[in-house]
């Protein structure tokens, strides 16, 4: 199972606010600004939510999702104002690889069927807060396993989201119960359990966490020990969150985790006689050159690890972190290397 980092983006009148229940500008009000820097920083899933009103408010918040899809390079999932099976469809034609569902409100849960055959199981996925999901039905449950293909739990804590994980196995077991037909008659049909499982689609479980802190490594753990698949919340949407970086303790974890690996070491490469090789640096949508600059191992290492293009500067004879005085940053893409490796 590969963890995912999942980046909330909270939108209301056009601007990007801090949470489902704060109303007030978040650090970065672009909503379309935050959309990239969190996706260049290292965030596997970006999580919209649509607060609007109205359908006025709903399409402004449809066009900056337009927007922040063409900027973004990791998949985003709009949630939010779904009352009709268009506002699903809206959703989806605006760039979002999933269109959420509120699994508290019974229209949502009465469309989700029809959305799930109209549009891809795939495509759609189901959020409620913890309380709520428990005081479903056992057969609500399986029909948000059997049409939906993400749960995405809204909570404060990690404990929280862990409890919650357990939800995963009991949609399953309901769905596999749901399946199990008595035999009859003489001839008597045995499934396996493995059998049974074949039969059931694929099923995530994240949660969006208010107030878990996985900087510390008990949370961490906590995570790691769970059923989750993704989490996010308050600590992902810090400016100064390094989320390559937790990613990085994640893999120590033991986490399968989304970061660069390179198919070469730094030994592999072929320095020059200062022990340096020099870096051709392009934009990665038009290739446009924009520098050239030198890597010594810690500067190589340290861009793998970080994201964040980092280089040895020859005049000063120290790191360079590209956009640490100019504020202008350089993330990782892609790395090449010539057919001389050097």
């Amino acid at each position: 199972m590969r963890r995912k980092l999942i980046t909330p983006i909270y939108l209301n009148k056009g601007k990007a606010v801090s949470s489902l229940t704060d109303a007030s500008d978040f650090t970065i009000a672009d909503a379309v600004m935050a959309a990239e820097d969190y996706s260049n920083r290292g965030s596997d899933v970006l999580m919209i939510f649509d607060q609007s009103d109205s359908d006025e408010e709903h399409d402004r918040s449809l066009t900056l999702m337009r927007r922040m899809a063409r900027l973004s390079d990791v998949p985003m999932w709009g949630a939010g104002n779904v009352r009709r099976v268009e506002d699903v469809k809206k959703i989806l034609y605006a760039g979002c690889r999933k269109a959420v569902l509120n699994a508290a409100k019974p229209s949502n849960l009465q469309m989700l069927e029809e959305v799930s055959k109209r549009f891809g199981r795939e495509k759609i996925a189901v959020c409620a807060l913890l309380s709520e999901l428990q005081s479903l039905q056992p057969e609500q449950l399986t029909l948000i396993r059997q049409y939906a293909q993400d749960l995405i739990i809204l909570g404060q804590e990690l404990e929280e989201g862990i409890e919650a994980a357990d939800l995963a196995a009991l949609t399953q077991e309901a769905a596999s119960a749901e399946q199990e037909q008595p035999s009859s008659g003489t001839e008597q049909v045995r499934a396996s359990s493995d059998v049974r499982q074949a039969h059931i689609p694929e099923f995530h479980v994240s949660a969006i966490l208010e107030k878990a802190d996985l900087s510390e490594h008990a949370q961490r753990l906590r995570f790691a020990d769970s059923r989750l698949e993704g989490i996010g919340g308050e600590f992902t949407q810090k400016e100064d969150a390094d989320l390559m970086g937790l990613k990085a303790l994640m893999k120590e974890d033991g986490m399968t985790v989304n970061l660069f690996e390179s198919a070469f070491s730094w030994e592999d490469l072929h320095k020059g006689e200062n022990g340096l090789i020099p870096v051709v640096v392009q934009d990665y949508r038009n290739e446009e050159v924009l520098m050239v600059a030198y890597m010594n191992q810690e500067a190589y290492e340290k861009t793998l690890r970080t994201g964040v293009m980092t280089y040895w500067s020859r005049s000063r004879q120290e790191l360079w972190v590209k956009g640490l005085t100019s504020g202008h940053f350089q993330y990782l893409k892609e790395l090449r290397v010539d057919c001389d490796n050097d």
